[in-house]
């Protein structure tokens, strides 16, 4: 199910605002304090139109259609969930379409029906076997030595149809990819205007042959041995507490040790250009995690700090 509830006219306008944006925007903040990087040390992502009618391109945002359901909208406070939602850029759809497909391997079994909108239709059936294909109507250039990972959203359901994933070595390519999903039975799926379609963020070539993965006993390593143990009787006295209803622990909510760490080590982004201009940066400023910022620089309404915390157990599910 798509993320926005809205009209489709609200839907067509908000996509709207995002096109006119384009890619031209530079979305800025305050530098980072002794910060050493440069224009000339920074690496590039350039989205090159190859489209009169490109679809916008967004940082990926943080809300789920799905998380804003549960109770409490509680999967906020699992950090590494939040800070996936918004790992890389999302492009967006221009257009209202539905899409049915009858079970075949037939190229002409997939059928996409425009049900409103503006600009091309990117969307085709190019491989048969039930597989949706979105035409990326831009190329992308990285600096030498990194790729693009693209795949669809991340945390992001749509029932009867799945993304795929695919490396794509944007450094030295000169043809554009596309976005693909496969049917996972016979249906007939829609995606609105403004629903993102894809996803993609920079990944260094060779980047796991720079790993020596090993495997070893916790006891190993005493430090973290007790920093582990410490945090596991800490998070059953606080479960136990919460079972019993102390007044303590249901004030408290959830312990919140992951995001306090995390607010303490991790530095913020400074912005990332292009050559053309500049995107958008993920996590661009310190409160990224509960809040995002479209092309257009305007940001969404942003919520507090302790809505974008760890999951701890919901407390209506404990037994």
């Amino acid at each position: 199910m798509p993320d926005d509830r809205n009209s489709q006219a609200d839907q067509r306008e908000h996509c709207e605002s995002i096109s006119q944006a384009g890619v031209s925007q530079t979305m800025k903040h305050d530098p980072l304090p002794h910060d050493t990087r440069t224009e000339e040390t920074m690496h590039k992502l350039v989205a090159f139109r190859t489209n009169e009618t490109a679809a916008p391109i967004r940082v990926a945002r943080r809300e789920r259609g799905w998380m804003d359901e549960l109770d409490q909208r509680y999967a906020y406070r699992c950090l590494p969930l939040v800070m996936a939602n918004q790992f890389g850029w999302e492009v967006l759809g221009t257009l209202h379409v539905s899409v049915t497909w009858d079970g075949s391997r037939a190229f002409d079994a997939l059928r996409v029906k425009d049900l409103g909108g503006d600009g091309p239709v990117y969307w085709h059936s190019h491989f048969g076997s039930g597989i949706l294909t979105f035409g990326v109507p831009f190329l992308f250039k990285t600096s030498p030595n990194w790729n693009l990972f693209v795949r669809g959203p991340t945390n992001y359901a749509k029932d009867g149809i799945v993304p795929l994933d695919g490396v794509v070595e944007t450094d030295w390519s000169h043809a554009p990819f596309t976005m693909n999903w496969r049917f996972t039975r016979p249906c007939t799926i829609e995606f609105q205007i403004g629903e993102p379609v894809c996803m993609f963020f920079p990944v260094e070539r060779r980047l796991f042959e720079k790993f020596h993965v090993e495997m070893a006993d916790l006891a190993t390593n005493p430090d973290l041995n007790q920093k582990f143990n410490e945090l596991s009787e800490s998070r059953t006295r606080f479960n136990r507490a919460m079972r019993a209803s102390e007044p303590a622990a249901l004030k408290q909510k959830w312990q919140k040790d992951y995001f306090r760490a995390a607010k303490e080590t991790k530095p913020r982004p400074q912005e990332i250009q292009s050559e053309l201009k500049a995107i958008g940066c993920p996590y661009q400023h310190e409160n990224a995690l509960v809040g995002t910022t479209l092309l257009d620089g305007q940001p969404e309404p942003e919520v507090s700090a302790d809505q974008a915390l760890e999951l701890e157990p919901n407390p209506s599910t404990l037994s």
